[in-house]
């Protein structure tokens, strides 16, 4: 049989009908493995999720658990390829003179939007892939969740404004200040995360500017 020190140690501390060692502990693992323990052993259910907390705690400060440093920080590749295919549709609907501003802002939500499930996706199999410690922290149920990380590693992509409706400025970046300036014929470029004070926010946004404002991070 091959297994891991992990799996030993969590398995010795289950009741004997409830070993195994092919398990998965991911987040839904460990539900499932409370949920069996609580009606297959109530009796002893105290007894063995203590066990097994000191087995996470003892891991955990041995090891170093889920620590991370800034190189599990860079934007992932999966995360640069849905920037560079929004920008690329960007350029075409900006560039295009036949349509009016609300087509314009609509279809720039849409291509947008398109991509967010396919961007959470991707990033988290390809954090997974790299044993990078913020998937792992998602994985096992401990903090976050997949479109956190899409967040951290990515962009949020959209935001919706007070009334909740979707603003038409692609967020690509995770959290350059933003700086308007006069169109130049150039149309409207994507931003980084707005680091507006709520107030401040939600007085712009009553007066959201239309295609004909240009905007760039530093």
């Amino acid at each position: 049989m091959r297994t891991t020190v992990g799996q030993i140690l969590i398995n010795d501390a289950l009741p004997e009908d409830m070993r195994d060692h092919d398990r998965v502990l991911d987040k839904k693992g460990v539900k499932k493995l409370f949920q069996d323990l609580a009606e297959n052993h109530p009796d002893k259910y105290r007894e063995v999720s203590h066990a097994l907390s000191k087995i996470g705690h003892r891991a955990a400060q041995e090891t170093g658990g889920f620590s991370f440093g800034l190189a599990n920080l860079r934007k992932s590749k999966a995360g640069k390829a849905v920037r560079k295919r929004i920008l690329a549709a960007m350029e075409t609907v900006l560039a295009d003179d036949k349509i009016t501003d609300d087509e314009r802002d609509e279809l720039i939500t849409k291509l947008t939007g398109r991509e967010m499930e396919g961007q959470k996706k991707a990033i988290y199999e390809e954090a997974l892939a790299e044993e990078n410690p913020l998937a792992m922290q998602v994985m096992s149920g401990s903090r976050g969740n997949p479109m956190n990380l899409s967040s951290l590693l990515g962009s949020d992509l959209l935001y919706t404004d007070q009334r909740d409706r979707l603003i038409p400025v692609p967020v690509l970046r995770s959290s350059p200040k933003v700086y308007p300036q006069p169109s130049t014929g150039l149309g409207r470029t994507a931003l980084g995360a707005v680091s507006w004070q709520p107030s401040s926010l939600r007085a712009t946004l009553d007066s959201w500017p239309s295609s004909s404002t240009r905007w760039r991070t530093p």
